[in-house]
This record gives C-alpha cells, structure tokens and sequence, in this order.
C-alpha cells in the first residue's frame, strides 16, 4: 500500500510534524524493495535538507537493492561511502555484500573481502560463516570450505544445520561420500537434527532409502513432495519399479503432487518393453498412467 503510505507522509509535512531517520528509512526500504530508484535518491536529498545524515539502516536498504540487481560495483562504492562518513557496518551489512559477490561470482573480491572482515578480529555470527561457506562451495573451493568449516567446529561457535547442509550438499557434488557420511553422523554430536533438506540430499546421493525414511520418522521430520519426487526419480532411473511404487504411494498418503519430470518418466516406461511387467507393480492410478500411452 505505498500509495497510502506516501499520503501519510506527505500528512506529516502538511501538519508540520517532522520526519525522523526511521520515517526516511521505511520510505527507502519500499522503494527499494520495488526498485524505483529516482524515490529512493529523492527521499536521501529531502533528508540532507532536514539535517539528517543516512545510517547503517539506511545503506542497508541501499547495499541490498545493488547486491540483488547485480550491481555490486557501485554498492562497494556505497560500502566505502559508508565507511569515509563514519557508519559502522553491521552484520547485515557485511553479510549482504558477501552475498552478492559470491552470487555474482566475484570470487576474488569475495575473497579479499573476507579477509578485511577477518583482520578486524570480530567474531562473526554463523550466518556470515554460513554465506562463506555456500560462496566458497558454489565456486568450486569445497577443500577451502571444508577446511574451515573444520576450524568453526574446534571454535566456541555454534554451527546450525544449514552449515552441515552446505557442506554435506558440496561434499556429496564431488564425489566425497564418505566425508559426507561422516558429517552426517556428526550432526547430532553437535546438539542438531538433520532437516528435510538434509535428507533430501542424502536420499539423492545414496541407496539407503529405507534406513533415511526410518531415521527421519524418528526425528519427527516429514518428507515433502520434493523429496519424495526425488526418490522415486532415482528410483525408477534404475528401473527398480516396485520401490519407486512404495513412494507413490507416500506421496499419495501425504496429498503431494507428482513433479512433470516424475511425470514423464513415469511415462517413458510404457515404451520400454523390459519395463511393462513391473509397471503393474505401481499403485492403480499410475497404472493408468503408463498404460494410457501405449
């Protein structure tokens, strides 16, 4: 409703009530968050008229609107203004920038970023740790990842699940299944519980459906439709047809839809002849499925 909001604003002016920097700051955040920059430089002026100087919230809104439109230049540019005129970047601060370097794939500066943040002795949440390390991993630097998502676990700070889903996600990619396993066992040493997205990527990766399932069951995590598509891909990919039928079947129970890449290969079985036999296998409506194109 940014319509009204600026009525209201504009009510303030009328009746002679002076906006404050957090008036200013909820202004540029919206048109930030809709992208009408020409708002956002007039609403930084009209603040310079009324004596107001931008704050850490302020150029927040700014480095975030640059980072997630690619346009990590000129929000460096911001960063250093930030800088010269004596406001301290916060965590959002610093984790927005890394952010969009890595996402833009400016490794080198990512890098040299993160060894200015380092140098500045501060202990760093684990969500700026959890950014390096999906930054890292996702530009192809999972042994630099890994070895300092070893060197967090020796430390006081305490690792959630995203990080050990980062890593097991990255370790898995590259063909390291046995450093994968052994985080995964670690998860609960660290007082966690693997998630759906941990799963997830365990059931991609390995053939323990049944032992995954059963430990999920026990956690209390339900598997969602993404999951559950996913297995009965892999699956039917290896032509093992009654399994793929046992996960149907969940994904039935639980209300879930079929993926249109679950679909039609579901589909493409009708026309494999060693197939057909074990298609009778599947539950009664993707029966039909299959059977209605031949």
């Amino acid at each position: 409703m940014v319509d009204r909001a600026e009525c209201v604003f504009q009510q303030m002016i009328r009746d002679g009530v002076k906006p404050d920097i957090e008036t200013y700051n909820c202004l540029i955040h919206v048109y930030c968050s809709i992208k009408q920059l020409e708002k956002v430089f007039q609403m930084c002026k009209e603040m310079s008229t009324h004596g107001l100087e931008p704050n850490v919230v302020t150029y927040n809104s700014l480095l975030n609107y640059l980072c997630k439109n690619g346009k990590c230049t000129n929000a460096r540019k911001i960063f250093r203004e930030m800088l010269i005129k004596g406001v301290s970047p916060d965590v959002v601060s610093y984790n927005t920038m890394l952010d969009g370097l890595f996402q833009t794939r400016r490794f080198s500066e990512a890098k040299e970023f993160y060894d200015n943040m380092m140098k500045t002795g501060k202990q760093w949440p684990i969500s700026t740790c959890n950014i390096i390390l999906d930054g890292l991993c996702k530009n192809n630097c999972v042994d630099d990842a890994f070895k300092m998502f070893q060197s967090l676990r020796s430390t006081d700070l305490q690792l959630n699940i995203i990080s050990f889903n980062t890593m097991i996600g990255a370790l898995l990619k590259c063909g390291r299944k046995e450093d994968a396993m052994d985080l995964f066992d670690a998860i609960s040493a660290h007082g966690l519980v693997p998630d759906v997205v941990t799963y997830c990527l365990m059931a991609e990766n390995l053939q323990e459906f049944n032992s995954l399932f059963s430990a999920m069951e026990k956690s209390g995590c339900s598997p969602n439709s993404h999951m559950l598509n996913t297995l009965v891909r892999d699956l039917l990919h290896r032509g093992d047809i009654s399994r793929a039928g046992i996960y149907l079947s969940k994904i039935d129970e639980k209300n879930f839809s079929l993926e249109a890449s679950t679909t039609s290969l579901l589909i493409s079985l009708s026309t494999r002849e060693e197939y057909q036999q074990h298609v009778k296998s599947l539950p009664e409506k993707y029966r039909f499925l299959t059977e209605s194109n031949k």
